[in-house]
């Protein structure tokens, strides 16, 4: 089973639209913090495909990813035990200790 996510932007043709497609099965088999690790190394490398192919005028390419990168620190992460935990995407390698419910 595939799992895609398809966007659009306005105006767009069919073949610029972005596709991030992965297996499910993968990802089932991944413990939590493994999948967010994976999918939002995915989400960046896409992310960077894009803006390197299109060319937005007035736009830093460094500075939007990494505002992306500190926006996502503060998305919420709701915890087994009802805790919250912040700081959870785009690291640059898997912190096992962020899915301890301690």
């Amino acid at each position: 089973m595939d799992f895609s996510i398809v966007s659009d932007t306005a105006g767009a043709r069919v073949g610029e639209l972005v596709d991030i497609a992965v297996k499910v099965e993968e990802y089932e088999k991944m413990y939590k913090v493994e999948q967010r690790y994976h999918l939002g190394n995915l989400f960046l490398d896409f992310l960077n495909t894009a803006l390197r192919k299109h060319n937005f005028e007035g736009l830093d390419k460094e500075m939007f990813i990494n505002d992306i990168k500190m926006w996502a620190r503060e998305i919420p992460l709701k915890m087994d035990n009802g805790s919250t935990k912040f700081c959870n995407w785009f690291k640059e390698e898997i912190d096992w200790s962020v899915d301890l419910d301690k």
